[in-house]
């Protein structure tokens, strides 16, 4: 087992209530979210102060398992994205295992920091609008809003174009069912969906665009973790900051899991 790695046995934190959870982020995790955030210590206080609002005002985070919660807050730290907030992240309870979803704002936020792409656009078409797209060796898209801009009754369709540094062009469309078809299969009564259908459906869109494009290793392994189960703290190393295995899915954001992208070379 790896060195400072909490234990059920040692009246961790596997046993405690979502008050206590909160305690124990600033008290004994403190050091741990400052050692995986690239910010360090002011991140690490801006992760926490997140975590303890979404704790306090999240009452289905009571039936996960405290080392889920504990975990995902501390992956989410490694990726410096805000939880709960500003579109980047959220902490998704799942029967009793919390799950981590990104957002679309966290989601651009690693495409942009990986350093190979150079631009995104991702947009909403809705009915009314004027939009024509053609795939293939000629590929184009051709947008023009309407007079139904903003309504999420009348979304039809998401688009994405990526520009990469390298300034070749990657373009997905998809229409409302495929969009549905993977919030059908992932956490579809989450907050992210119901509360702002437009931008988790560009999220949606522009996942699918990155499958087959490069990707830095922390934007595969962040993609990985998307709609997955935290591993259990006996898998996290506290000297290092590092997991010992890769995280169990259990929701996808997509139609492919982790394992199916990287057999199919869309993870590479």
């Amino acid at each position: 087992m790896a060195q400072g790695a909490v234990t059920p046995s040692n009246g961790s934190i596997f046993s405690k209530s979502l008050p206590e959870i909160q305690k124990a982020l600033i008290t004994g995790y403190k050091d741990s979210v400052s050692l995986m955030n690239p910010k360090g210590a002011t991140g690490a206080d801006k992760i926490i102060a997140h975590a303890s609002v979404v704790i306090k005002s999240t009452p289905a985070l009571a039936k996960c398992s405290p080392a889920s919660i504990i975990t995902s807050i501390l992956q989410l730290s490694r990726y410096d994205l805000a939880i709960n907030s500003n579109n980047e992240a959220w902490l998704i309870p799942y029967g009793d295992t919390c799950t981590i979803q990104l957002g679309y704002a966290g989601l651009v936020a690693l495409a942009y920091r990986s350093g190979m792409v150079k631009s995104i656009i991702t947009r909403v078409v809705y009915d009314g609008d004027l939009f024509e797209y053609e795939m293939g060796s000629n590929e184009y898209i051709k947008h023009r809003g309407g007079e139904n801009q903003g309504d999420q009754s009348k979304v039809t369709h998401a688009y994405c174009i990526i520009t990469l540094a390298s300034g070749v062009q990657v373009h997905e469309v998809m229409n409302k069912k495929q969009i549905d078809r993977v919030r059908a299969k992932g956490a579809a009564n989450s907050p992210a969906w119901s509360k702002d259908y437009d931008e988790m459906a560009r999220k949606t869109v522009l996942k699918r665009a990155l499958k087959p494009i490069p990707k830095s290793a922390e934007m595969r392994e962040a993609m990985d973790w998307d709609g997955a189960a935290a591993p259990v703290l006996d898998n996290y190393d506290r000297g290092t900051g590092t997991y010992l295995g890769k995280p169990e899915v259990v929701i996808g954001d997509d139609d492919l899991t982790p394992a199916e992208v990287t057999n199919t070379g869309g993870a590479e």
